[in-house]
């Protein structure tokens, strides 16, 4: 579920991201077809009650052969 989330919520090269309100508005949309809809209502209750905390910065792997 977080993974979708996620992946709504990020930048594609084929579309723009969703806003966490939109995103949770489509797994809602989609649950019981492509998603459980007990864990969306658990995501979904998550979300409501932990808020949407942004991801970490992907740091770069330094050169080891530098």
């Amino acid at each position: 579920m977080a993974d979708t989330f996620d992946a709504l919520t990020s930048e594609r090269p084929y579309r723009a991201a969703l806003t966490a309100e939109d995103a949770k508005l489509e797994l809602l949309r989609v649950a019981g077809s492509q998603l459980d809809p007990n864990c969306v209502q658990a995501f979904v209750k998550s979300l409501q009650t932990r808020g949407v905390r942004p991801r970490p910065i992907a740091q770069p792997i330094a050169d080891s052969a530098a």
